[in-house]
């Protein structure tokens, strides 16, 4: 057993020997990293208190539209969404839409509409009335 622990405590002292011996060989690369490390943290801090000082530069930002501009957004506004009539039921119908869409489906269709937004419509005329189009995807 005394051979085993000699081995293996003569194995640790030749680790440690071998370490040291490397960072004495290699004592100047060692330098020059620890310089270069230095510098960079010098020039960081620099950095970081320049900027610490420094004003913020924030100008105001406004964007005004002429006359034209708010008058085709005022037409786009009203027209996206559709007038939607008493021509709908919340019963079940042969046609439905979203509440905040403007195609209409049939209900065989598949569609991902919530439930709470459905629209339901019993002919095609009280839908299109309502402002909806028909969806491309179902109606072919």
């Amino acid at each position: 057993m005394q051979f085993l622990y000699n081995t293996v405590k003569e194995r640790i002292k030749s680790i440690g020997e071998r370490v040291t011996g490397f960072a004495v060989e290699r004592k100047e690369m060692f330098a020059h990293f620890a310089e270069l490390a230095l510098v960079a943290a010098i020039f960081f801090g620099l950095g970081v208190l320049y900027t610490e000082h420094m004003p913020a530069r924030t100008m105001p930002l406004s964007i005004e539209l002429s006359a034209q501009e708010k008058g085709i957004a005022a037409v786009a506004a009203i027209t996206n969404k559709p007038a939607i009539h008493k021509a709908f039921s919340s019963e079940k119908g042969e046609y439905v839409a979203s509440k905040n869409g403007s195609k209409y489906y049939l209900t065989t269709c598949k569609n991902t509409i919530k439930e709470a937004n459905k629209v339901y419509f019993n002919t095609r005329e009280d839908a299109e009335k309502a402002g909806f189009t028909p969806s491309q995807t179902c109606f072919k």
